[in-house]
């Protein structure tokens, strides 16, 4: 009797796995009734109106993660429009002024306490109420329009299983790691492993040798962990889906733990770049990857120390002797020796490196097939 029950709960867990959540499709309808008025001609808008559409985007992406990180652009026009509503506010009216004042102030007792509380509630309310209209600037343009045409696209899943949005033990794991010459990373649960070492034109912009970040040049460290990532992706999709593994395993929506000792490139993966624009693009790439992935991925934080396997991969120097290298990493640590070795497809690596060398806006529906359907292969 006990047996039978435990097989109850357990099959109860997996039909729970394989649920899926969408948006309602009215919900959907009517977000996509309000970006028809973010129209290409559109020149501006004010901050309640963006924060109105990016509210409900960010509705919908509870259940559709990859859509986090097609919002970087329309996050940055917010804090744009408030910094510059709280400075027209501060030149033009005196009231705002004196709220200013009445929140520096120190309250001495309960009752300029209460008045401090109702000058920072006035405060937010103008901020937030100003009519005062901002530039839509292009890239703002194409986001909104990537945005929209995802959301319309028949073929683009508007929901996720639940495996996928809430916290659960892996079903596999992977490690990664980047220095300023290569990259790296593998997996004992998927059986790979994998090693890039980043071209010239990659290594010629990193710290090494541009010590100036406000250039635009420097490809920071940052960016090449989130690509580390998204390679570790790519070959966990490919392991899943390109070589039968959830149907062999009878894992319908399989989940991917991809540890990285960058808490920035941990953090662009899970929420969305904000700021650099190389992130931004990558996140891009990685939203690519996301649509329509049986496979959902999950990232968190190690220490370097812990991600020695990893690291040691990634401080590699030479594609010519990696062989050579791997096989002595085996010998040291003898677990890797059932891993056979990943190369990420031309598509994929094309993407990664455009992203790092321009950062392009890249459209996640022009690409999603082709970095899908063929993430890379396992050779011998």
């Amino acid at each position: 009797m006990i047996i039978n029950f435990v097989n109850q709960i357990l099959g109860h867990l997996i039909n729970t796995r394989t649920m899926r959540v969408s948006t309602p499709s009215q919900y959907l309808s009517e977000v996509l009734d309000l970006l028809t008025h973010w129209h290409n001609r559109r020149k501006s808008f004010s901050l309640h109106e963006i924060e109105t559409l990016v509210g409900k985007l960010n509705h919908i992406a509870l259940s559709t993660p990859w859509l986090t990180h097609l919002l970087s652009h329309l996050y940055t026009s917010i804090m744009t429009a408030l910094r510059g509503n709280r400075e027209y506010l501060i030149h033009t009216s005196p009231a705002f002024r004196n709220y200013l004042k009445l929140i520096k102030a120190h309250p001495a007792s309960s009752a300029e306490e209460m008045t401090s509380t109702f000058a920072q509630a006035n405060v937010a309310r103008a901020v937030h109420t100003t009519t005062k209209k901002y530039f839509i600037n292009k890239t703002m343009h194409e986001e909104l329009k990537f945005n929209k045409n995802a959301l319309e696209c028949p073929r683009v899943q508007k929901s996720a299983p639940i495996a996928h949005l809430i916290p659960c033990g892996p079903d596999a794991e992977a490690w990664g790691d980047s220095s300023l010459d290569a990259a790296g990373g593998f997996s004992l649960d998927m059986g790979f492993w994998w090693y890039i070492e980043w071209p010239p034109n990659v290594r010629q912009r990193t710290l090494r040798h541009v010590s100036n970040g406000t250039s635009g040049k420097l490809i920071d460290i940052n960016c090449l962990e989130h690509a580390t990532i998204l390679i570790n992706y790519a070959a966990s999709t490919h392991y899943w889906c390109t070589l039968g593994n959830t149907s062999k395993k009878k894992i319908d929506y399989p989940t991917t733990l991809i540890w990285a000792d960058n808490t920035t490139a941990d953090t662009w993966t899970r929420k969305g770049c904000k700021r650099s624009l190389i992130g931004r693009s990558l996140g891009q790439l990685q939203c690519a990857l996301m649509i329509n992935n049986p496979v959902g991925i999950n990232t968190n934080h190690i220490t370097t120390h812990a991600n020695i396997i990893a690291d040691k991969i990634s401080r590699h120097k030479s594609e010519s002797d990696s062989l050579l290298h791997f096989h002595t990493l085996s010998q040291e640590f003898p677990s890797l020796k059932g891993c056979l070795r990943f190369h990420p497809s031309h598509a994929l690596l094309s993407a990664i490196m455009d992203s790092l060398l321009s950062a392009p806006m890249i459209d996640p529906l022009s690409i999603n097939a082709q970095v899908l359907n063929n993430p890379g292969r396992i050779v011998t």
